[in-house]
């Protein structure tokens, strides 16, 4: 493999992550290349341009070193002191001391707290207004080991939201940035992979994190992406001939099959009451969605064809009007926050980028 950068602690960590990977039953490929600049990561390839799925990375699940199995220091601008088990071998460790290495020499941490908008955002009417986005995690302010957490949830696979009781290490995984267009994060048995996609070129392999929005991606990784190819819908209530018409959480956080995927989900409980799993607004899919609303309304109450289109067409407009208001709520009161004014900032940016969607695609 290759690096690219002029810190000489950080080349010599990764050429040694990948001769620990190479000399265990994994393999690295002669063309995959990592990027370290000011702090930052990425990855991208020499060969082949173009060939999605070819295999850049893999190596066996015993080198995934299980996280959850080390006890971290209370330090909460550090990883460097922890308590590794004497379950783990010596690649396992040396491995382990290696990323720790790459971390802190990069500032994760520091990063962490300072753009990621949980941990950056402080004022209590700013939090709440990006709670009523749908974010929970506004809810309260973290404790400050909740960065190391958030630092091992990127760099680490497992179950999601949190879970660091199957969080294992993936070393140089960690160094592929998103792209919608990226490679799947599939995992595939025996072994970790990191693949190709039809987009991977010299300047960057991507893999794709999910089918996830501005405000996900700002929120749960700390960097604004332009591109996203959706706006999934806040949590909202909106009134219908059905009752009430509840949009529950964003969806989180694998895409659909691409064969007949739906923007919306119902569901409807025993009491009667209607609410949707998520609403997922892309630049093609207004038309499909109000026809599958009109739909649901149809066959439940019993109206016409051309009476529940103009009602579904009428919640659509609403629920984007409700949409706006939010993003709206969240810029006004961003002038408050008072520490965190580069977080503060990029979650302008996401806002103003998820309300131009909105307008442009619905």
């Amino acid at each position: 493999m290759h690096v690219e950068t002029d810190d000489s602690l950080i080349k010599e960590s990764i050429l040694e992550t990948a001769q620990i990977i190479s000399s265990n039953g994994g393999f690295v490929a002669e063309d995959f290349t990592v990027h370290y600049f000011d702090g930052n990561f990425s990855s991208s390839i020499k060969d082949q341009i173009g060939t999605p799925d070819r295999v850049l990375v893999h190596y066996p699940m015993h080198l995934a070193v299980p996280l959850s199995e080390i006890e971290w220091s209370d330090d909460p601008q550090s990883m460097g002191s922890y308590t590794a088990p004497t379950t783990l071998d010596a690649n396992q460790l040396r491995l382990v001391e290696l990323w720790v290495t790459m971390v802190d020499h990069a500032e994760k941490l520091n990063m962490i707290n300072t753009f990621v908008p949980d941990f950056a955002i402080r004022n209590s009417e700013l939090r709440a207004a990006l709670l009523n986005l749908g974010f929970p995690k506004f809810d309260e302010v973290p404790h400050p080991q909740d960065a190391k957490k958030t630092l091992i949830s990127w760099h680490s696979f497992g179950s999601g939201r949190g879970d660091q009781s199957k969080k294992r290490l993936i070393p140089l995984k960690m160094f592929v940035n998103h792209h919608h267009s990226g490679a799947k994060q599939s995992l595939p048995e025996p072994g970790v992979h990191v693949l190709t996609s039809s987009t991977s070129n010299s300047e960057q392999t991507y893999e794709n994190y999910g089918d996830l929005d501005a405000m996900q991606l700002l929120t749960g990784f700390g960097f604004v992406d332009h591109e996203a190819p959706v706006v999934h819908s806040t949590p909202l209530e909106v009134e219908s001939s059905i009752g009430v018409i509840a949009v529950n959480a964003r969806s989180w956080r694998y895409p659909p099959q691409e064969s007949g995927r739906q923007a919306l989900t119902w569901i409807q409980s025993d009491d009667g009451s209607v609410s949707l799993r998520h609403l997922a607004i892309r630049p093609d899919n207004r038309h499909s969605t109000v026809t599958y609303l009109a739909m649901g309304i149809q066959s439940m109450v019993g109206s016409t064809a051309d009476v529940a289109q103009k009602e579904a067409e009428r919640l659509i407009n609403e629920i984007l009007q409700i949409n706006h208001n939010k993003y709206s709520q969240v810029i006004r009161v961003l002038p408050l926050e008072e520490s965190g004014k580069q977080s503060a900032t990029m979650v302008r940016e996401a806002c103003e980028i998820q309300v131009r969607k909105l307008v442009q695609w619905w």
